[in-house]
């Protein structure tokens, strides 16, 4: 909150906008529990504030308005109320918004206009803060309005014993009904592609963050307060130059992007500008928040044969540059019992989840063999020596029509790594099992483990390889499965890229 901590300290006042501060604390029945009063406009007791846990949202009260339209939300942010005065050359039509027509504000307006000091007082605070005035600010605060879930604002006692409870609230169908007309909306349940909701639209906080981190340049835009929880927007900024140096040499499509080997795919995968795997934490004064789904999509305008337009969408509700790339992650998280939706220091931590970044491929036929490779990631030589090399068949009974020959390889590494640092696998998939709708289980497989299958009571089961054998040293791992026996396999390896410090970054 750079500029309205600037304006706490007197840095600049709003007195010409209408808006004067006062030493006293007084405040109204229907001024929102703990609410952080920006200023008054002398005139019907009207005032701006914040509400603890909505973020830097700004809220207009009108003690004298009819019953359940005391508060409006007016902006975003403290920064789009400043652009708001700007463009509407005072207070008053933003608080009178929410009875008007569009032709109503913008007579106002064009009164307002009239007023050579207002237009000076605009040029100094512009000066002041760098800020300019908003575009379409009757659409910005209509749409704000539109999208506001009024139930997430906290009244005090006094506002409940004035009012009868059936003046104040409105059924959930009118709610939903008019919550529907937005077309941006968030939702706690589902994913960015989920068409039908059964619970309320959350409420949008604008957080508007940037940081670096990783070598990556980082963006959350907003939060989410939802009955059930939070939701947070988090973008990562992508170079278009590389991404695209990317695609070329790999001649990459929306139509040849499945038909790669498993090696080139790996391989795909180090280099892919978007792949880059990271862990979400939320916490609230300290206490983490419950973890419950996420889900990821991208935008890049050198992809142009896409017809999904919602990333296009999200570029611009954020009003980001649409010449940039994107990699866009949402995930949501529960309320604690003790929360309860009461947001006091609100934080997220960022830990870095390294992928395996592929390595040497080589060829074993038989027991005894020594192999060299260099570690990628350290640059260190290590050897590996065959201990076993066993061809191998397990029927899988009623799922005889799987492929059930594989290779079990034990070996020894010098110098040793951890299982968590490195692995060895075959370089090609499992063959693909026929499809045989109505046998078994009744299900239509299309692959097998590209590690290893043992068979189990309900079919097929991976068993993990590669753990070592803590009394001799060695390590295993298997072979993908074939129908018919195996005398040699390529191995594929790879190795765990450094882990980056993780980052805590404060939201509220």
């Amino acid at each position: 909150m750079n500029r309205y901590e600037a304006y706490k300290n007197q840095q600049f006042d709003l007195l010409a906008f209408g808006i004067e501060r006062r030493a006293d604390l007084c405040s109204y029945f229907c001024t929102p529990v703990g609410a952080e009063i920006i200023g008054w406009t002398g005139v019907d007791g009207i005032h701006y504030c914040l509400i603890p846990g909505l973020g830097e949202m700004v809220f207009a009260i009108s003690p004298m308005n009819d019953p359940g339209k005391y508060v409006h939300p007016v902006a975003k942010s403290f920064d789009d109320f400043l652009r708001l005065l700007l463009a509407c050359h005072g207070n008053a039509a933003i608080e009178q918004c929410w009875q008007w027509s569009k032709e109503q504000f913008e007579n106002f307006l064009t009164a307002e206009q009239l007023c050579g000091a207002t237009n000076e007082a605009a040029r100094l605070l512009s000066q002041q803060t760098g800020l300019t005035p908003l575009k379409q600010p009757y659409a910005y605060i209509c749409q704000l309005q539109k999208t506001f879930n009024d139930r997430l604002i906290p009244y005090g006692e006094e506002y409940y014993n004035l009012l009868a409870e059936e003046t104040i609230v409105e059924s959930d169908d009118q709610i939903a009904h008019e919550q529907a007309v937005s077309q941006w909306a968030v939702y706690f349940e589902g994913n960015f592609w989920t068409k039908e909701h059964t619970d309320m639209p959350c409420q949008e906080v604008a957080i508007e963050k940037h940081f670096h981190w990783a070598g990556r340049k980082w963006y959350i835009p907003s939060l989410y307060i939802c009955e059930q929880g939070l939701v947070v927007d988090m973008l990562m900024r992508v170079d278009v130059a590389s991404m695209q140096r990317f695609l070329e040499k790999w001649h990459v499509t929306t139509k040849n992007e499945h038909s790669f080997t498993p090696e080139q795919r790996r391989q795909m995968a180090a280099e892919n500008p978007l792949a880059f795997h990271f862990r979400l934490m939320l916490h609230d004064n300290g206490e983490e928040l419950s973890p419950q789904h996420s889900c990821a999509t991208t935008y890049m305008p050198s992809l142009t044969e896409t017809e999904d337009e919602l990333p296009t969408q999200i570029i611009s509700h954020y009003h980001l540059s649409p010449l940039d790339g994107w990699a866009i992650y949402r995930s949501t998280y529960a309320w604690t019992a003790t929360q309860q939706r009461q947001i006091t220091n609100l934080a997220i931590t960022v830990t870095h989840q390294p992928n395996f970044l592929p390595g040497a491929t080589f060829v074993v036929k038989a027991a005894n063999e020594t192999h060299t490779f260099i570690n990628p990631v350290t640059n260190i030589q290590h050897t590996l020596s065959v201990q076993e090399f066993k061809s191998l068949h397990h029927p899988h009974g009623q799922f005889a029509t799987f492929p059930s020959h594989y290779i079990l390889m034990t070996f020894s590494l010098e110098p040793d790594l951890p299982q968590s640092q490195f692995a060895i696998t075959d370089s090609l998939e499992s063959d693909i099992p026929p499809n045989q709708p109505g046998k078994g289980n009744g299900l239509n497989y299309s692959y097998a483990s590209s590690i290893g299958i043992i068979g189990g009571a309900d079919g097929p089961t991976a068993i993990l390889c590669g753990a070592p054998n803590e009394a001799n040293g060695l390590h295993a791992t298997c072979s993908s499965l074939r129908f018919a026996p195996i005398t040699m396999v390529k191995w594929q390896t790879s190795f765990r890229a450094k882990q980056k410090k993780a980052i805590t970054v404060t939201l509220i």
